[in-house]
């Protein structure tokens, strides 16, 4: 364990996510009670190119500990939705950046893209955009007195006219 600023924190590797969370969950010595987040890493360059990082925080104790695991296109990893509920959404952005898809996901769908899009965005073998794409801008230009003249026109209708301050303090009570 190395102690930082946010309490104690611990880095582990390994081929079973779901065991591993489920042990420390239930514990003594660990009661992580929240999945914080779960994110991944492309590595092109290895064998199994995906990494999954759970980060997940014991209260009880004030430390952080971060579990990592691999996997390639085809493997595919265990959820973690039944020891914690609040990573079905990290899991579905997971496979939604990065195909990394989870084995019986109760809800494995989009989540940051469009159901249209082909791919996923944070691989880094995606294809980067060509330059036929093209950005076309409409820039509208108004004057400063025109502008100025519309807010005054709103705040005139805003405001009505009372003779003095005693009927206008009776009109709001």
């Amino acid at each position: 364990m190395e102690r930082s600023e946010h309490g104690n924190s611990s880095d582990t590797n390994t081929d079973c996510p779901f065991q591993l969370l489920c042990i420390l969950k239930l514990h003594t010595y660990t009661r992580v009670q929240v999945s914080i987040d779960i994110c991944g890493v492309d590595h092109p360059s290895r064998k199994r190119r995906f990494e999954v990082v759970y980060n997940l925080l014991s209260t009880r104790y004030n430390s952080r500990i971060r579990v990592q695991t691999s996997a390639d296109e085809v493997t595919r990893i265990s959820p973690v939705v039944s020891p914690f509920p609040s990573a079905g959404r990290w899991e579905r952005e997971v496979w939604d950046m990065f195909g990394v898809s989870s084995i019986n996901h109760p809800d494995l769908r989009r989540i940051s893209t469009d159901y249209g899009f082909e791919g996923h965005p944070l691989r880094k073998d995606l294809p980067t955009p060509t330059s036929s794409w093209s950005l076309q801008l409409q820039v509208v230009f108004m004057s400063a007195k025109k502008a100025d003249s519309f807010s005054i026109e709103r705040k005139k209708k805003k405001r009505k006219k009372y003779k003095n301050i005693t009927e206008a303090r009776n009109h709001t009570a």
